[in-house]
């Protein structure tokens, strides 16, 4: 029988996407109730409260077309925030960039070449293909709102421009928690009877996304063994 509480309620990615007007990616649950929980037994944050693993999406979609829909080929793209000026590459993860959305939401410009580039199993033309099927914004580079940037770094035409949002996945900070998975205070002692894993533990990684399944895989497991020792 365990003798602990195991909190793995999803983080608070619903609260997150709400608070800042974003699109949801995620479970409709994870509304951060574990975390309120562990608050009230006297838990502490990690830093990162503010930082979630996201992605690219042409518009708000089913949970079925979660994946399908994803716009993955920023690193192939010119990305254009709403006055058509270019936005840094990521450093470290898509999900990085997507975060950096102004307002959540950006533009992906794309040329022939770029097109033709492979993502995944895919291309980044059936990527593009998704995003319209899904009732994106796909449109030709010339119908944008705004010029295109001098120094744009397109040389094969056609230009096609799909409209992105930022859709919240997971959060990455949140319940403060030792190498067993215990929850810990503010002041770092173990809050009795507690352990946290998956998107409620926070500070796995920050400041770069790191993989939410394998930290959740990983304090999953501890966090069981924790419970019944």
């Amino acid at each position: 029988f365990a003798k602990a509480d195991v909190l793995a309620t999803g983080g608070f990615g619903v609260r997150l996407a709400r608070e800042r007007g974003l699109l949801l990616r995620a479970a409709p649950w994870s509304e951060g109730d574990g975390l309120d929980y562990a608050r009230a037994r006297g838990a502490g944050e990690t830093g990162g409260m503010g930082e979630y693993y996201g992605r690219a999406m042409p518009g708000p979609v089913g949970e079925d077309d979660f994946v399908r829909a994803s716009q993955l080929y920023a690193r192939h793209a010119l990305v254009l925030d709403d006055e058509g000026r270019e936005l840094p590459e990521p450093a470290w993860h898509e999900s990085d960039l997507v975060q950096r959305f102004p307002h959540g939401r950006a533009w992906y410009v794309v040329d022939a070449r770029a097109l033709r580039q492979p993502v995944r199993e895919r291309t980044v033309a059936e990527l593009v293909e998704a995003a319209r099927t899904a009732g994106g914004d796909v449109r030709p580079a010339e119908d944008l709102p705004f010029e295109l940037p001098a120094a744009a770094k397109l040389a094969e035409p056609p230009f096609l421009a799909v409209r992105v949002y930022a859709g919240v996945t997971h959060t990455i900070g949140g319940i403060r928690i030792d190498d067993r998975a215990r929850v810990l205070d503010e002041s770092g002692e173990a809050v009795p009877g507690l352990v946290a894993a998956g998107a409620d533990a926070g500070g796995i990684f920050t400041g770069g996304y790191g993989s939410g399944l394998a930290a959740a895989l990983v304090f999953g497991r501890i966090a069981a063994e924790t419970a019944v020792r």
